[in-house]
């Protein structure tokens, strides 16, 4: 009998919104490994003025005004969260800082209320160990993304297990996507995917 050598995939327990003051909390993050200034993972990203981005989990919206001031007047956020508590915290957040560009949606990552071809970059800040489903988040990255377009990834490292790394490093490129950069380090754990085909 053979035996299934694919990695394998477990998701860890969704933060709940009563926790999301942590997110902003510096000392919070900065004990937690988490304590990248938000801008600069945007940078790291490489997205840009005028784009269309998807930013899945984004809880109350710790990154989501550097992303919104990153792409500008001309571009666009969809802020999506499985958790409609969070993104009623964020919706405050948005209306508090003006921020025009910036649309939160729920939703899961597993059926993104997107269109095909309809964004350029998609931010995976801190949220994949709570993805129940990679393979299906990963399909649906591919089907809403541009060609061309990336999808990063960032995780604090303690959380983000050895084999759920190998079960990502497996899903992706099945998934139609190519390793751009990876940087695995003592506190934060890093990937930036490029969309390659078109299937």
């Amino acid at each position: 009998m053979e035996v299934d050598q694919k990695p394998k995939w477990k998701a860890l327990s969704l933060l709940p919104p009563r926790a999301a003051w942590m997110l902003d909390n510096k000392l919070y993050r900065i004990l937690t490994g988490s304590g990248y200034k938000d801008t600069e993972l945007v940078e790291w990203s490489g997205v840009h003025e005028g784009q269309e981005v998807l930013e899945l989990g984004p809880a109350a919206g710790y990154f989501t005004p550097a992303l919104s001031k990153k792409v500008g007047e001309n571009g666009k956020i969809y802020s999506i969260d499985v958790q409609a508590e969070m993104i009623a915290k964020l919706q405050d957040k948005v209306e508090r800082l003006g921020l025009k560009n910036v649309s939160p949606l729920v939703a899961g990552g597993e059926t993104l209320p997107l269109a095909d071809d309809s964004v350029d970059s998609i931010c995976a800040f801190y949220v994949l160990e709570e993805v129940v489903d990679l393979e299906s988040v990963v399909s649906e990255f591919h089907r809403v993304l541009r060609p061309g377009g990336n999808v990063t990834v960032t995780q604090v490292a303690y959380d983000f297990k050895q084999y759920q790394k190998d079960a990502m490093r497996h899903i992706f490129p099945t998934g139609g996507f190519e390793l751009l950069e990876e940087s695995d380090g003592r506190w934060t754990y890093k990937a930036r995917w490029r969309r390659t085909s078109t299937n």
